[in-house]
C-alpha cells in the first residue's frame, strides 16, 4: 500500500520541480529602458545607476541589486549598459570592432593589469536582432587576491549596429546573459 502512495507523490514533486525549472529563476526582466537606440528590459527593483559623462558618443548604465547580507568579498548581481558611437565608417577610434577582436582585447588587459589567468571561454554564441549583430559569451578566469586564488565567471554580449556598438555584462547568477539578450529590441 504504501508504494503506491509514494510514486503518485513522487510524479508530483517531479512535476513541480519541472515547472519551477521551466518558469526560470532569477530576477524579473520587467522594465523597458532605452539605451540610445537599443530597448532592453531589466529588473524594475534594481538600482539603476547612470555613468556622470553619458552623451551622445558614450556612456554607461548599471543595474545592482540591493543585498545588505553581502560579505565585503562578495560581488552584488549586476548589469552594465556600455555605449560608443560609430562614425560613418563603423568606426569608433578606441581600436577593435569585431566581437572577437574586442573580447581579445578584454582578456590582454585583464592579463596585464590585474593577473588574470587560466582564462576561458566557455560558451559563445552569436545571432542578429533588427539587424544588429549580438555575440554572447560566457568566460571564466583565475585571480590572485592575497594570496587567495580564486575563479570568476562572467557573461558579456556585444551588440554591434550601424552606428553605435553596446557591451553587457551580467555578474552574479540572478540574471541569464541570453535571457537579458532576448529582450533586445531596436
Amino acid at each position: 500500500m504504501k508504494k503506491r502512495k509514494v510514486v503518485p507523490l513522487l510524479v508530483l514533486a517531479c512535476a513541480i520541480a519541472s515547472v519551477g525549472l521551466l518558469s526560470g529563476c532569477g530576477a524579473n526582466l520587467n522594465r523597458e529602458i532605452t539605451v540610445q537606440s537599443m530597448i532592453i528590459e531589466v529588473p524594475s527593483d534594481w538600482l539603476e545607476t547612470v555613468g556622470p559623462d553619458n552623451d551622445e558618443e558614450s556612456g554607461a548604465f548599471f543595474f545592482t541589486e540591493e543585498n545588505d547580507d553581502l560579505d565585503d568579498d562578495e560581488t552584488p548581481n549586476t548589469i552594465a549598459i556600455d555605449y560608443r558611437a560609430l562614425d560613418d565608417n563603423g568606426e569608433d577610434g578606441e581600436g577593435p570592432l569585431s566581437a572577437s577582436e574586442v573580447i581579445a582585447a578584454k582578456r590582454a588587459d585583464m592579463e596585464r593589469e590585474f593577473g588574470v589567468t587560466a582564462w576561458d571561454i566557455d560558451k559563445e554564441k552569436s545571432k542578429v536582432i533588427d539587424g544588429a549583430q549580438v555575440t554572447t559569451y560566457e568566460y571564466s578566469f583565475v585571480k590572485e587576491i592575497e594570496g587567495v586564488r580564486r575563479a570568476y565567471e562572467y557573461a558579456t554580449a556585444y551588440v554591434f549596429t550601424i552606428d553605435t556598438v553596446y557591451e553587457i555584462s551580467v555578474t552574479g547568477g540572478k540574471v541569464d546573459i541570453n535571457r537579458l539578450v532576448d529582450t533586445i529590441e531596436f
